[in-house]
């Protein structure tokens, strides 16, 4: 049976999830928490959870939920977070997912659409709104890729010929940040160039 952790602020939206999901994925146990704290006492009750949908939750203080991803990553290798809110423009996915998030899913969502994403993720997938990339790797990709969802984007958009300077506009990073990110995907992928790690990320099935 699997068990996710719902972290919201919303206690209506929470209350709908509650509702909803069990009715669609019915072996799902669902834990829910309202803030952050509440959230790390419950995976310290029950290491069962592997999935984890935090939204973009703000403290009194002004810490954004993001930040304790890496804490939360360090101490609970076994759970797979995804960021789950109502900003789903491009420049917030890809801040989650720089901080550490497996996927992101957008709270307009419909309910067959929620819960599919929720079966893939239950399933080892990255889900990712398909207006982030046009490719299907936001729908199939999997977890154990040694790349991080960012560099499956960047080298998705590479194997359309888009230039480093290209997709520096399209994601809203600076060409440097795109050539050290290639620097690293060469280094990963163990590829000669540019090129040879877009063949290399095609023939393992990362991109299409």
């Amino acid at each position: 049976m699997p068990h996710i952790l719902i972290t919201d602020d919303h206690p209506q939206f929470l209350a709908g999830l509650m509702a909803t999901l069990p009715l669609h994925i019915p072996d799902l146990c669902i834990h829910q928490a309202l803030d952050i704290d509440a959230a790390k006492t419950l995976l310290k009750r029950h290491p069962s959870i592997s999935l984890m949908l935090l939204d973009r939750i703000f403290s009194d203080s002004g810490v954004d939920s993001l930040q304790h991803l890496t804490e939360l990553r360090e101490t609970h290798p076994q759970l797979h977070i995804t960021i789950m809110s109502g900003d789903h423009s491009v420049h917030r996915i890809w801040e989650a997912i720089d901080a550490g998030a497996i996927g992101f899913i957008p709270k307009n969502l419909s309910t067959d659409m929620l819960v599919a994403a929720i079966k893939r993720l239950l399933g080892g997938y990255i889900y990712l709104p398909r207006k982030l990339l046009e490719n299907p790797y936001a729908q199939s990709h999997t977890i154990n890729t040694p790349l991080s969802a960012r560099h499956i984007g960047i080298l998705s958009l590479a194997s359309t010929g888009q230039s480093n300077k290209e997709i520096a506009k399209e994601l809203n990073l600076t060409e440097g940040t795109i050539k050290q990110h290639f620097y690293a995907i060469l280094k990963i992928l163990d590829a000669d160039n540019r090129r040879h790690a877009v063949q290399i990320a095609r023939n393992r099935g990362f991109i299409c």
